[in-house]
């Protein structure tokens, strides 16, 4: 799309997408596809033209839908078609997706029009694909969803557009960099990400289609995608000279300072033309197909007693045995069988409950197996039954005796790539406001968390990355504080695991107080802390507080400090370490776990003394001795902070080993003495769990507190559960440990796990469009057109009100007392078949209306039940047809 100053551009607001790829049959699949960085399937269906310009009418009636458009409603629709087949009349035809795009906004900025359906079919390339947005005028789509703008190119500055999306039928290796692409982008290196669907192998239309429907999902979603199989530009030095890099792998899209929304361009370097998209910044709530389409599945089980609760776990293997093992069939039922465990779990109150874990079927059933037998021996022996993949069971449920603490780790764990899947898995995360502020910050961390490059990053490189991380105590802290908000307000928010207490370990007595939104006026905090000395050259770098303390003369030169893991009894370590002047017992993880600081050569003497194995520790700061006593005024300065309102939770520091009072200079000065004293972890555990606290959640990055916990407990009625561990997906691990809070009888809400978001296909749809002649759009008349028709004629049902929509398949011979009723798996939401003079009609209601008629027809559905899952061989030839094409059906509606 040529940009001209001189030409009017306004702004447009898209407002329904939908799209079908042969690779991927819905949006929500290609989306997936985007973000994980899969190449399209080599298995693709042939379809025939009129096959493509079904399913184009099929797509464009659900983005119309998703534009809340009416039929009283002037649409124009303007298509870009390699096709041959006729779509119908009064629609513009046009080469390209971007000519489309540049047709509608000169359409738009007539009156007479309201929205325009922007098309395009690719029946010719190795992916056959469809696509649709439709486009509104921004001002009139004001309240409605918006997934993107359309905006000029002079309306934007350069230092905004930080994502390029390149469009061309040659790989991006290929491309070569030009001036003209790169005139309109960021100065600065490394400021703009680049990416093309060519490296997933769509060109031509489907090429457009893609590459316009990436951008707009990736500013709607606020990610950064990656380049499948990428490794480096084949000039490479051309592009080292650009603003532009490569994400190695999809990325949270963070602002930088001042930077008010994402903006991303689409440049057609083969036509010469480009189109700038930006975000809609008015907040508002994000569907989360992406979090329910994950192949892992939880199935919750509750039961009174071990006899029922295994029966009840047969009852679930029996009906996963069911499903049928087709994948796209298999997927669908799998989340509709954990849907309903979950409904009939969220209404018990029974002692006990297992949770089962898997990623298909094949993998529940052995989960259900190895639970058959494990549940059994758990109850025997009173010990706890887990599996690898997550599946838990505990015969001494902790949530029915104790309460829930929050656990936040010190500022040690941090990591390349650290929390990368979050804001993927959970998209309104951004908007909560304390991680709004939190995103504030790491938007300046992001650099180091996610590195940039134009290449791919070799592991030695990546390694120099990961040291330069660890060697920044102020961008380690910064990290482990925003990810403990992240994962506090996924946990909390999201799933409604509400704690009664909080304390952390060393420096996570900070993130405690960020995370549970204690303190208010984060950014001001932010910047004292990084404009402050303490994380540059006091307590880090060349550790000024230590050779003050110390009084060394300035021309010290050599290692001034080294911090060890000493895996010791502390008293031993204590009594040890009063022959050194210049080393110290700084913590005490656990009982027979410590850490120790100092001038090297007198660490070294300390554990050549203890005979013991010891470690280099992975911070090297100071902290929690008498050196840094200096540093009082500043950490105060640091830690006093106006206050949010009272979260209504206990908060305990190791200050006093007991409660903080919640007022800013209370919880100053105890952060502050815990800092700079000794920290006796095992102290703070036990002071904690006096108060009757058994439920043990480390909030953070790592599992070091847990494991830790476990050792100071040990025997005692506990348990612990993390949430992060390095070199496990987000995902698995959030998953595990839900599955834990289940068995442990933890008031919680899984329901984000399975909420179904659904893009309903109607049937017909009746629109007027101002174009009379597809030649001449200047000829402007009112015009009722049927532009799509796939499916036969709505039906309403008078009682209801409810919309019926109508399928052309007819069984012949079909007893009209069958009300065909799903009971092979647990009855759900999604479907329920209707026999009505010998057509069959799919019905969509919710849950509620669903389940009061199924129980109305419960007797005839439990028939139809038995009548489609007997066996063939005793079935006559009529009844074996009539059986074939209901399963073929049901099958069918499965997929709309």
């Amino acid at each position: 799309m040529q940009t001209s100053k001189s030409t009017p551009t306004p702004k447009i607001a898209i407002a329904g997408i939908d799209a079908y790829f042969s690779s991927y049959s819905t949006l929500d699949a290609f989306e997936r596809s985007i973000y994980e960085g899969h190449l399209p399937s080599s298995a693709k269906s042939e379809l025939s033209a009129s096959e493509i310009v079904e399913k184009f009418e099929r797509v464009a009636g659900v983005a119309l839908q998703d534009a809340a458009i009416t039929s009283d409603i002037n649409i124009a629709v303007v298509v870009a078609n390699n096709s041959k087949q006729k779509l119908a009349d009064n629609i513009i035809e046009v080469e390209s997706v971007l000519d489309a795009l540049s047709v509608a906004r000169e359409l738009l900025s007539k009156p007479q029009v309201e929205a325009v359906l922007v098309g395009g079919i690719d029946l010719n390339s190795a992916n056959q694909a469809v696509g649709v947005v439709v486009l509104k005028r921004y001002e009139t789509a004001k309240g409605d969803r918006i997934y993107a703008i359309i905006d000029a190119l002079t309306a934007v500055e350069a230092k905004d557009i930080t994502y390029l999306e390149i469009l061309s039928d040659r790989r991006l290796e290929e491309v070569e960099i030009e001036r003209e692409i790169t005139n309109y982008l960021p100065t600065t290196v490394n400021s703009c990400a680049v990416s093309s669907v060519a490296n997933s192998g769509y060109f031509g239309i489907a090429g457009e289609i893609a590459s316009l429907l990436k951008t707009i999902l990736c500013i709607y979603y606020r990610y950064l995608p990656s380049v499948p199989r990428w490794q480096q530009p084949a000039n490479l030095e051309l592009w080292q000279k650009s603003p532009c890099y490569v994400a190695s792998c999809s990325k949270p899209w963070f602002l930088e300072a001042g930077v008010r929304q994402r903006v991303a361009a689409i440049n057609n370097i083969d036509r010469d033309s480009q189109i700038i998209l930006a975000e809609e910044v008015e907040t508002q709530q994000r569907g989360n197909a992406y979090l329910e389409q994950i192949p892992s599945y939880l199935f919750p089980v509750a039961a009174a007693d071990s006899a029922t609760l295994l029966e009840r776990l047969r009852t679930l293997q029996q009906t996963i045995e069911a499903i049928e093992a087709i994948e796209a069939i298999e997927a669908g039922e799998l989340s509709q069988v954990a849907r309903q465990t979950l409904i009939d779990y969220q209404h018990s109150q029974a002692n006990y409950a297992l949770a089962i874990v898997g990623k298909n079927k094949q993998e529940i059933l052995k989960e259900c197996d190895r639970a058959l037998a494990g549940v059994v021996k758990a109850f025997e022996t009173g010990k706890d039954w887990q599996t690898p993949g997550g599946s838990y069971f505990t015969p001494n449920p902790q949530g029915k005796k104790g309460k829930v603490a929050y656990v936040y780790p010190g500022a040690y764990n941090a990591h390349l790539g650290i929390g990368r899947t979050l804001f993927r898995l959970f998209p309104n995360l951004i908007d909560d406001p304390v991680i709004k502020s939190t995103c504030n910050r790491i938007a300046k961390l992001e650099k180091l968390l996610y590195p940039r490059s134009i290449k791919k990053l070799s592991p030695r490189e990546l390694e120099a990355k990961e040291r330069e991380l660890m060697n920044d105590a102020l961008a380690m802290l910064e990290s482990e504080t925003g990810f403990a908000g992240l994962i506090t307000t996924i946990l909390r928010n999201c799933f409604q695991v509400k704690p009664q207490a909080a304390f952390g370990y060393s420096l996570g007595e900070i993130s405690m107080m960020y995370a549970q939104g204690i303190w208010g006026d984060i950014d001001r905090s932010s910047n004292v802390l990084n404009t402050s000395p303490l994380f540059k050259n006091r307590l880090a770098g060349t550790k000024e507080a230590v050779r003050e303390y110390w009084q060394l003369p300035g021309e010290h030169q050599g290692e001034l400090w080294r911090t060890y893991v000493v895996m010791a009894n502390s008293d031993r370590v204590r009594e040890t370490i009063q022959r050194e002047d210049r080393v110290y017992l700084t913590q005490i993880s656990t009982p027979k776990e410590t850490v120790i600081a100092g001038v090297p050569q007198g660490c070294e003497r300390v554990i050549a003394s203890l005979g013991c194995d010891a470690f280099r520790a992975p911070f090297n700061h100071v902290i929690h001795c008498e050196a840094i006593k200096s540093e009082y005024d500043e950490l105060m300065k640091l830690n006093t902070l106006p206050l949010r309102e009272s979260s209504g939770i206990t908060f305990y520091s190791a200050a006093k080993y007991q409660p903080i009072e919640l007022n800013s200079q209370e919880i100053a000065h105890s952060l502050t003495q815990t800092l700079i004293h000794q920290l006796d972890f095992p102290r703070l555990v036990e002071r904690v769990y006096q108060d009757n606290y058994r439920i043990f959640i480390e909030v953070g990055a790592g599992s070091n507190c847990s494991r830790w916990i476990k050792d100071i407990l040990q025997s005692k009625e506990h348990t612990t559960i993390s949430l992060h561990r390095r070199n496990t997906d987000d995902y698995s691990s959030l998953i595990k440990a839900l599955a834990r809070l289940v068995s442990h009888r933890v008031e919680l809400n899984l329901s984000p796990l399975y909420e179904e978001i659904s893009r309903s296909h109607p049937d017909k749809l009746t629109v007027k469009t101002p174009i009379e002649n597809s030649k001449s759009i200047d000829l402007w008349q009112e015009k009722s057109t049927a532009v799509f028709s796939s499916f036969s004629k709505n039906v309403v049902d008078n009682r209801s009100k409810e919309t019926v929509y109508g399928v052309k398949d007819t069984i012949d011979n079909l007893r009209p007392s069958y009300i065909l009723n799903k009971q092979h798996r647990p009855l759900t939401t999604r479907d329920i078949l209707k026999n009505e003079n010998n057509k069959l009609i799919l019905w969509q209601h919710n849950h509620n209306s669903l389940k009061q008629k199924s129980l109305n027809n419960y007797a005839l559905s439990k028939a139809h039940s038995l009548f489609i899952e007997q066996d063939t061989k005793n079935l006559d030839g009529s009844e074996k047809m009539i059986r074939t094409k209901i399963k073929f059906l049901q099958q069918i509606l499965d997929n709309y």
